[in-house]
């Protein structure tokens, strides 16, 4: 049982670290501007929410239960992921640098104009999203 709860403690200490990561830089990464600084905002966005997403994975995986925050925040990294992805290529590939060697693509053929590695953060966000809704929906077929 310690186990367990260590687990769970540590979880939400590293997503809260990473959702204040993404609070704080977020509003720097304007999409249209070449700035140094914006540029490094993005950067850190999207480190912050892939970190994220593994934490996410990480809990799934277990079966621990999804609070209502943890939802939360596997909209606002999909969303950041999504929009990191429509940067041209130049810019968008010096945005994800930090995990195109350490991540191995799935199976599934890359989208075009996407990184392979956004499509598999995306769909594990949907999952989650999926995972966290189903104790809603049987709870209304009750009804």
């Amino acid at each position: 049982m310690p186990n367990v709860l260590d687990f769970e403690q540590s979880a939400k200490l590293h997503l809260l670290y990473y959702h204040f990561r993404i609070l704080l830089h977020r509003p720097f990464s304007q999409i249209g501007s070449s700035s140094s600084s914006d540029e490094n905002s993005r950067n850190l966005c999207v480190a912050a929410s892939r970190e994220c997403i593994q934490v996410l994975a990480a809990i799934r995986r277990r079966g621990s239960f999804l609070i209502p925050p943890t939802i939360f925040l596997a909209v606002i990294c999909a969303v950041v992921l999504l929009t990191s992805s429509c940067l041209p290529s130049r810019e968008r590939t010096r945005a994800q640098t930090d995990f195109q060697n350490e991540r191995v693509s799935g199976s599934r053929p890359p989208t075009p104009g996407m990184d392979a590695n956004v499509v598999d953060d995306v769909q594990e966000c949907l999952h989650i999203l999926k995972l966290a809704n189903k104790p809603y929906v049987d709870s209304l077929r009750s009804l």
